[in-house]
């Protein structure tokens, strides 16, 4: 299977890597994407092998069926996929590896765009178009090989921590001087565009309200989320606490050990979410019908119309965290989350 992007663009396709686990119980299924991100999904139990989708042993593959011509290119390109009787191209141009693919000897090629019709790379949609979430449109994809998809309900593994991560959180709340029957919850601020993060000052002002509720709020941050961290650190004060950057794995421990989580569109936002971990993501201008995380608990909050400056307000958010919380966002003075 091959879909490059991001974490979130990863996690999505999830669902899809279920079914197909589900309908091929014996193969060997391996994923050529980002591999931090896939390395994910074979913690999942989804896929068993991740090839990184910048291998430039892979290169000829987007040359056609004349880029493998070669004995020693395609004896090599063979063993780096486990010579696929079976393959699935999620890609935005897949003429040229799918040709590569079918002189390769393997079998059978699917090959469908990376996203639904109608939807944009950037998060949003063309008008007057209706896409399918994401994830569920990739499990629709697989309808030509493995025939319709029984119901609609989309399904995938929750994500357990490792023992090493479990102990990484362990280290982690010890050093905060967190107890066990403390409450925090994660907040994320940034994302892979400034236009989807909700203003600074707004998450500030929900982390005031959880700290007058005794909850700790822990400052996620990314590799690209610097500026936004810092800002609503500047901003938050002493009422929230700010996590140096982790690991893929380490952070999904942190995110599942929390009692709930907020963030944007993001790719943290659907890690957190898959974690089974109480979620709210804030949209803006991107499509939560097309976009949305996938979790149990997970919910959106978002204006009534949408727009690079339709955001919701700080009182929606809040009331959606201490709902997540299970705790009544009309007092003030409390009660405490539960425990």
């Amino acid at each position: 299977m091959a879909r490059p992007g991001a974490l979130g663009d990863t996690l999505l396709v999830a669902p899809a890597l279920a079914r197909l686990r589900r309908s091929c119980p014996r193969a060997q299924l391996t994923y050529w994407s980002n591999e931090p991100a896939a390395q994910l999904l074979r913690q999942l139990g989804l896929v068993d092998r991740v090839v990184s989708f910048e291998h430039l042993a892979l290169a000829p593959l987007f040359i056609g069926a004349g880029g493998v011509h070669d004995p020693e290119t395609a004896g090599r390109i063979g063993m780096l996929l486990d010579r696929p009787e079976a393959a699935v191209l999620w890609l935005r141009r897949s003429d040229d590896v799918r040709q590569a693919l079918t002189a390769l000897d393997c079998s059978t090629v699917v090959s469908t765009p990376s996203l639904p019709p109608g939807a944009r790379t950037d998060g949003t949609t063309e008008s007057g178009t209706a896409p399918p979430h994401v994830a569920a449109y990739l499990v629709q994809t697989l309808d030509t090989w493995l025939g319709p998809h029984p119901g609609s309900e989309l399904s995938w593994p929750r994500l357990v921590p490792t023992t090493d991560t479990q102990e990484w959180t362990n280290a982690l709340w010890q050093r905060l001087g967190l107890s066990e029957d403390q409450p925090v919850v994660a907040l994320h601020p940034g994302s892979g565009s400034a236009r989807k993060n909700w203003p600074a000052e707004r998450f500030a002002s929900v982390a005031a309200l959880l700290a007058a509720r005794d909850v700790v709020t822990m400052l996620i941050e990314g590799p690209a989320d610097a500026t936004a961290a810092a800002k609503v650190a500047a901003l938050a004060g002493d009422s929230i606490r700010r996590v140096p950057p982790a690991t893929l794995d380490r952070l999904a421990a942190l995110l599942g050990r929390g009692r709930a989580y907020l963030g944007n569109d993001s790719g943290i936002t659907h890690l957190a979410a898959i974690t089974g971990t109480p979620t709210v993501a804030v949209f803006g201008p991107t499509n939560p019908t097309v976009w949305r995380p996938l979790g149990p608990h997970a919910r959106v909050v978002c204006a009534a119309e949408q727009g690079d400056t339709a955001w919701p307000a700080v009182t929606e958010v809040a009331a959606a965290m201490f709902n997540a919380l299970g705790c009544d966002a009309s007092r003030s003075d409390g009660p405490k989350p539960h425990g």
